[in-house]
């Protein structure tokens, strides 16, 4: 509001100036209402500014909350990634601890088969020595028939209780190699519901 305005206000209201000293006052206070004004203006218009997120204080605070966002994130990420390769590591070396395990127990096997095999082919030998000796010692055919024909009887029983022993020892190991697999099963089984517990205990207690 101007002065010019003020006066023309205050003579429609029937205020009588008499002197100058009048004047002045009013032109001081007029100045003064005027200067309030801009002032409160001012005012409202920093607040609202400050309010907004264009101030340089608003937009640095943003910029601080992202990058400690993204810090946390990347924190997180990381451990993450740690957490899986540890794991990783750790079912690669139970899976090569139980695959070194397995082939020594197939190379004792074998051996033991080996020298099973071994064992047999040299008693065959010795065997079939024993019946061509017993061959050339004997004079007679009639009592040499005889004695072949017990020796073929006591042979073929011989073979015959071989095989079931030998068909008897493979089914142990048969048996043996089952038990050993059930236990292994059993134990991994275990293992995995003792860790499924553990992480249930872990998340609970979060």
């Amino acid at each position: 509001m101007t002065l010019n305005n003020n006066l023309k206000i205050l003579q429609n209201q029937s205020i009588s100036l008499t002197s100058q000293k009048d004047l002045e006052t009013l032109r001081k206070i007029a100045e003064r209402r005027q200067e309030w004004i801009t002032f409160t203006a001012d005012i409202k218009k920093a607040a609202e500014a400050a309010r907004s997120d264009d101030t340089p204080s608003a937009k640095k605070k943003k910029n601080n909350n992202n990058n400690n966002k993204n810090n946390n994130n990347n924190n997180n990420n990381n451990n993450n990634k740690k957490k899986r390769k540890k794991k990783k590591k750790k079912k690669k070396k139970k899976k090569k601890k139980k695959k070194k395990k397995k082939k020594k127990k197939m190379k004792k096997k074998k051996k033991k088969k080996k020298k099973k095999k071994k064992k047999k082919k040299k008693k065959k030998n010795k065997k079939k020595k024993e019946k061509k000796r017993i061959r050339t010692t004997t004079t007679t055919t009639t009592g040499r028939r005889k004695e072949e024909q017990e020796q073929e009887q006591g042979e073929q029983k011989q073979e015959e209780q071989e095989k079931e022993e030998q068909e008897q020892e493979e089914q142990e190991e048969e048996e043996q190699e089952d038990s050993t697999c059930q236990r292994l099963t059993t134990g991994i089984f275990l293992e995995h519901i003792e860790h499924g517990f553990k992480v249930l205990i872990l998340t609970l207690t979060v």
